[in-house]
């Protein structure tokens, strides 16, 4: 989705934002505010047209490298040398996205919400997540099979998280959903032992 196309879909579609993605700015995500639904909201003044977004690279080494990479080449690093095998878009304290900033350099998208929660988020999603968003979007570039990963559900990773806050970052279960845009193969589950 180009750019500009970006922009006037989200005016004709009534959605709150777009946001660019990484080096090739041209990919957007619209995200919905709920100005428009929620008369009680109080008006704020969105950003005018597309916010740069970078996205933070985590060099995992069953990470795919170079140009094979769809990450490499969306975050802009594209030489031969570590793998890059996921683009983090969010404000998860390990790996925050940031945002272009007027003067040339970049806010964190964390410091960003904080200060214009109800310009992208809306109010009721502000006050439920108390500002930050609900969710970690990630693309992966997969050259080797990736570990197998145990996901708790809201209650054990509060506890997990409560016990031990160095391996368990963030409170948050981790509900998933995989959207392949390439050829991708993956395994859910455990065959029973019958």
């Amino acid at each position: 989705m180009a750019s500009s196309s970006t922009a006037s879909s989200s005016a004709q579609l009534g959605l709150g934002l777009g946001l660019g993605l990484g080096a090739m700015g041209g990919l957007g995500l619209l995200l919905p505010a709920d100005r428009e639904h929620d008369p009680e909201l109080e008006p704020c003044s969105p950003p005018k047209g597309v916010l740069r977004l970078r996205g933070a690279v985590q060099h995992y080494e069953w990470g795919s490298r170079g140009d094979a990479s769809l990450v490499a080449r969306l975050a802009g690093e594209t030489e031969e040398g570590r793998p890059c095998a996921e683009l983090w878009m969010g404000t998860h304290p390990a790996a925050p996205s940031s945002l272009a900033s007027d003067d040339g350099g970049a806010v964190s998208l964390r410091e960003w919400l904080a200060r214009n929660p109800a310009a992208l988020l809306g109010r009721v999603v502000t006050a439920r997540w108390d500002g930050d968003l609900p969710f970690l979007f990630k693309v992966l570039s997969v050259a080797k099979p990736l570990s197998i990963q145990a996901h708790p559900d809201r209650e054990l990773a509060r506890a997990l998280h409560a016990l031990r806050p160095t391996t368990y970052r963030d409170a948050n279960h981790k509900p998933e959903m995989a959207v392949a845009v390439t050829e991708f193969r993956a395994l859910c589950g455990f065959v029973s032992v019958q």
